[in-house]
């Protein structure tokens, strides 16, 4: 995966938006250099969108797409983030300052959620040789198996163990 881009000056992205952290929502700012058009239409409503094919809030700034929860780092901590801005609760359109964090790519893949159309939980697959539901764990870039097991439940107990061991505050279990 790429870099991510460099993010505009702080001091520009504070004098287009202000950001309500309780809230988590970024809004444009009234612009002493903008049209009357543009401050008509944009001043004080919420900025950004939702990417459909990244599930993430983006924002347009300058003719460039930027990701609204880097945007927010930068506005609150004053530098660009150095890894991967995580949302703790997964939800990538949630960016109350609470619920982000920096994380390294490992820690924000981690705390993925489970992907949709599964209806095992986290961890757990089914092996049709055996008849039983297999527990693994992605553990130093690899595949570690943690056992069959008769119910899915058994399985997944199996996993939350050893996510809770090894991934501490960015183990997600569901």
């Amino acid at each position: 995966m790429a870099p991510a881009r460099e993010l505009p000056d702080r001091l520009d992205l504070l004098r287009r938006f202000s950001y309500d952290a309780d809230a988590g929502t970024l809004r444009w700012k009234y612009r002493e250099d903008a049209s009357p058009q543009w401050n008509g239409r944009f001043a004080g409503k919420a900025a950004g969108s939702l990417s459909k094919s990244q599930g993430r809030m983006v924002v347009n700034v300058g003719g460039r797409l930027l990701l609204v929860h880097r945007v927010i780092w930068k506005m609150v901590y004053g530098a660009d983030p150095l890894e991967d801005i995580d949302h703790i609760d997964g939800d990538p359109t949630n960016n109350r300052q609470s619920n982000l964090r920096m994380a390294s790519k490992f820690e924000n893949m981690r705390n993925a959620r489970k992907r949709r159309g599964k209806y095992l939980p986290k961890g757990v697959s089914f092996h049709k040789g055996a008849g039983r539901y297999r527990a693994t764990v992605y553990l130093n870039r690899q595949h570690v198996h943690l056992g069959l097991f008769s119910t899915p439940e058994e399985a997944h107990a199996a996993y939350c163990r050893v996510a809770q061991k090894h991934f501490g505050r960015f183990a997600r279990f569901e």
